[in-house]
């Protein structure tokens, strides 16, 4: 255990990242291999996939009736829709846009949760342990390979996270004002962000 007072502590702390880094490239290759042929989708995965076509072609966020109207989208918030978006600028193809989106999403799950071990315990061993049980679960690999709002809600949960427990470690406008910027994100993202606003609040009066 190193103390923060140590004048070794940021170059300690450096070093303990590099074995997060390693897993979170290895959690993107783990991704990109479950979905080689391509990502799960669902029902909510087509409102999401129209919403970013849709916002690529300057409609806004919006999808097609059964008659192929234009529809606004009110049952999804647009933060994930939007993210595919931008991943589409870079990769034309919106449907393998989210194969990759999904995959560095994981990779940045991977690397947040074990970096916020790290900070909490100052323990190399415990980030690494924790880094490494996100990338065996089954469960979240499953969740990674479809196009759901899941895993970017997830990363703006962890950064919210990350955020706050430097804040309370350090109570600075600096810390505060990104992560409510990350709980208006998370809250655009999945309705269930407000849950975060809840948390921090909660902390900061506790």
């Amino acid at each position: 255990m190193i103390s923060r007072s140590d004048p070794d502590y940021r170059s300690t702390r450096a070093k303990n990242a590099w074995p997060l880094i390693l897993l979170a490239i290895l959690g993107v290759g783990v991704v990109l291999a479950e979905t080689r042929y391509g990502p799960g989708a669902s029902g909510d995965s087509s409102s999401y996939l129209m919403g970013a076509q849709n916002i690529l072609a300057g409609h806004g966020f919006y999808r097609f009736s059964g008659g192929y109207e234009l529809k606004p989208i009110t049952g999804f918030p647009p933060v994930f829709s939007l993210a595919l978006a931008g991943a589409g600028f870079l990769v034309h193809d919106l449907y393998a846009a989210s194969r990759w989106l999904n995959a560095l999403l994981f990779g940045m799950t991977i690397f947040l949760a074990g970096w916020a071990i790290e900070r909490a315990t100052n323990s190399a061993v415990a980030s690494v342990a924790g880094a490494a049980l996100i990338l065996s679960s089954a469960t979240l690999n499953t969740l990674y390979a479809w196009v759901m709002s899941e895993p970017l809600y997830i990363c703006f949960s962890l950064v919210f996270l990350f955020l706050m427990m430097a804040f309370l470690d350090r109570p600075e406008w600096r810390y505060l004002i990104p992560a409510g910027i990350v709980i208006g994100a998370g809250i655009l993202t999945r309705y269930a962000g407000l849950s975060m606003l809840i948390a921090g609040v909660g902390a900061i009066v506790l």
